[in-house]
């Protein structure tokens, strides 16, 4: 019995460090995101982050430099000093608590994260481009569904159209010095919410209920951030290229976007650790009739997403907008375009340019600066009724048809909006609404389908835009054109409905000069009144016993009416009395012939 009581101490003894100090499970389980692979691009000029998960101890040696790794998290990082850029593959090796191995063909230049929808999304294979663009390119690298590859003539044809042809167009304007790479992040017919962390999300401010189960099953706001962003905000990239607005295009929703889309970029900076972080964006591009509506019945809004875009361009520092409307695709049946442009190639270059202009050449890596926007609004200054509306982006700025710039309204200080022509005038727009005597606000291009005019001398499109002074209240103002009726005369009021009248006065001025005219009041320059002398007259009807009426030879009227003459008097006069002796016979003889009658039926009968 002491041999077995001894014995179960001893086991209890060589159990208790195992006991207190808990086995490291996860010690073999270490290893790289799945971001790291053969193939990798990895950004230049930026402090590099390796990272993974598990615990244990291990090192990553890249170009050379070796660090150590300790995690007890679960998670890990380790920091390299940033590297410039290069075409040669730099070594990664890595050992993670006995998981050992390197990644081939790493190089070092510039990535760029691909999001949005569709629109992003179209492979090079449907569009115009895709034998064209088709082409081998070592310094080039795609990297999809988590898989890193180099561009080859086959494999690009199924890759981002957009992300494709701007590598190739970076790569081409830099001679080849600085390989790119770019990450697909994009699914069709995805809201901007869905590309959004909860804590930034602004859904709470569309009309609906945007966590609801409507979506389908792994979608949803913010699924697509978590999925897609979040596991590679420790790699640093470049930039980003965005192109997203269609699926936000419910009238309800598409008056937050800019809201959206602001609160969109901040999440990402902050999440990168990067608050320069370049948004390279495009426009959505026509592609719904005016009277669009979605599969609810309830109107679509496309106008306000491109005013909050060309709005995000012109306000949030390192976001630019590529405006595309000239670009479209043949018109479909009813009116409306095709949603999938297929000639993609205006929109990479577009992009390149915008990345060659902000990015490249203040690096010290090109020398021009190519125009890749049309005229974004700039300031708008209003004198009472006349508002001046300046632009960047403005070189060349010219109207492509007709003599005034066209899809131009403004606000008036009774908060209602009128349609006006502009007056291009070197490089800004002047409108000016005469019968009103203030502006509160100016717009373009505020419809689905906008026919613009206005173009920069690179042959881009305007921007639509949105103009209002945010203080201004609605007054009660009288219109600078007169209304009147008959007798008097007025102002309306500017507020629509309002029948308010000011400065009531009855008509006043010289009087008429003819019969054609009436009087015209000196005030309102109304007629009123009775009609003028009748200057030149005739005589017509006149005959040998009329005198004749008097006509006027402008209208006509009947002046004076005329009168018998002398010669007719004595006729007259023996008319009436054969007339009165005719009648005063036949009197008399009516009166015997009674008698006589009267007096035979006197006589007695025989």
């Amino acid at each position: 019995m002491l041999k077995k009581s001894v014995a179960f101490l001893l086991l209890i003894l060589f159990m208790l460090p195992t006991i207190l100090i808990p086995i490291n499970v996860n010690a073999a389980g270490m290893s790289l995101a799945p971001i790291f692979k053969d193939n990798m691009v990895l950004q230049r000029d930026k402090q590099i982050c390796v990272y993974g998960s598990g615990n244990g101890h291990g090192r990553i040696t890249l170009g050379g430099i070796t660090k150590e790794v300790n995690a007890t998290g679960g998670s890990w990082k380790v920091y390299f000093e940033p590297m410039k850029a290069t075409t040669e593959p730099v070594t990664f090796f890595y050992d993670l608590s006995g998981n050992r191995g390197s990644l081939k063909n790493v190089v070092v230049g510039d990535v760029y994260v691909a999001s949005g929808q569709s629109n992003m999304a179209l492979t090079l294979s449907n569009t115009d481009q895709s034998s064209a663009a088709a082409k081998d390119n070592p310094n080039l690298r795609y990297n999809s569904y988590g898989v890193w590859d180099t561009f080859t003539s086959t494999n690009v044809k199924n890759f981002s159209a957009i992300g494709v042809m701007f590598a190739q167009e970076i790569e081409q304007k830099l001679n080849g010095k600085i390989p790119v790479g770019i990450i697909s992040a994009s699914l069709g017919a995805t809201g901007i919410q869905e590309w959004t962390s909860e804590e930034y999300c602004v859904c709470d401010k569309y009309h609906r209920d945007a966590h609801s189960k409507a979506y389908d099953e792994g979608r949803g706001p913010h699924k697509l951030y978590e999925r897609h962003i979040a596991p590679i905000t420790n790699f640093s990239v470049a930039g980003v290229l965005w192109y997203q607005g269609e699926s936000n295009t419910r009238a309800v929703e598409a008056e937050y976007y800019f809201d959206a889309f602001k609160n969109m970029v901040t999440n990402w900076r902050n999440a990168f650790s990067d608050q320069s972080l370049p948004f390279y964006t495009v426009q959505i591009m026509l592609f719904g009739g005016d009277d669009m509506k979605d599969s609810d019945g309830n109107p679509r809004d496309e106008y306000n997403i491109r005013i909050a875009q060309g709005e995000a361009a012109r306000s949030i520092k390192n976001v630019t907008v590529c405006t595309m409307l000239s670009y479209e695709d043949t018109a479909k049946g009813f009116g409306y375009l095709n949603i999938h442009p297929t000639n993609k190639k205006p929109i990479a270059v577009a992009l390149a340019n915008a990345a060659l202009s902000t990015y490249y050449k203040p690096k010290g890596d090109y020398t021009k600066s190519p125009e890749y926007s049309g005229p974004l609004y700039k300031d708008v200054k209003v004198n009472g009724n006349t508002a001046e509306i300046t632009f960047s982006h403005a070189a060349g700025l010219k109207l492509t048809d007709g003599e005034v710039v066209r899809e131009l309204e403004v606000r008036t200080g009774g908060g209602r909006w009128i349609a006006v022509d502009g007056k291009l005038e070197g490089n800004k727009v002047v409108v000016t609404l005469d019968s009103v005597s203030k502006l509160t606000g100016v717009r373009m291009g505020y419809r689905n389908h906008p026919s613009l005019n206005l173009y920069n001398g690179a042959g881009y499109c305007a921007s639509p835009f949105l103009w209002e002074d945010k203080n201004a209240k609605i007054e009660h103002l009288p219109l600078n054109v007169w209304a009147y009726d008959a007798k008097s005369h007025w102002h309306r009021c500017d507020v629509e409905d309002c029948e308010e009248k000011f400065a009531v006065e009855e008509h006043t001025g010289g009087k008429a000069d003819d019969c054609k005219t009436k009087a015209v009041c000196d005030i309102c320059n109304r007629k009123y009144g009775e009609f003028g002398p009748h200057k030149n007259t005739t005589i017509v009807n006149q005959t040998e016993t009329y005198t004749g009426d008097i006509v006027c030879t402008e209208c006509r009227a009947v002046v004076e009416r005329g009168k018998p003459t002398q010669k007719s008097n004595g006729l007259t006069v023996i008319l009436i009395i054969a007339a009165a002796v005719i009648l005063l016979g036949g009197s008399v003889a009516f009166i015997i012939l009674k008698k006589q009658k009267s007096k035979r039926k006197q006589e007695p009968k025989n």
